[in-house]
């Protein structure tokens, strides 16, 4: 819900957001997107792989961690953020960092 309330600041700073999860499946994905008005993907991540790229598979309690990356347009990471308790700043700690990431590369 955080993403969706931010997302018009973030398409505004030249972001693009994305969800992905590793548990559901596109068909799956697309139901939740639609019933929560999400106005961004949600990409399915069989297996986990793409968060295991990310190095978000947690060491001792299984499983992967809710995770934010903020990638800049050239394709390098800018910021893995991560947080099981304070999940709800994610995006408004997105919005920073890709304000920052904007700021730091003007000429």
């Amino acid at each position: 819900r955080e993403f969706r309330a931010l997302e018009a600041e973030l398409t505004a700073e030249g972001a693009t957001v994305i969800g992905i999860s590793p548990y559901e499946s596109a068909k799956t994905l697309d139901k939740f997107r639609q019933h929560e008005a999400l106005p961004y993907r949600l990409l399915p991540d069989p297996g986990g792989i793409i968060h295991e790229a990310f190095g978000l598979r947690r060491k001792f309690l299984g499983g992967l961690k809710r995770a934010t990356v903020v990638i800049a347009p050239g394709g390098a990471i800018h910021k893995v953020f991560h947080s099981e308790i304070r999940f709800r700043a994610h995006a408004r700690i997105a919005v920073e960092q890709v304000r920052s990431l904007r700021t730091s590369q003007k000429p």
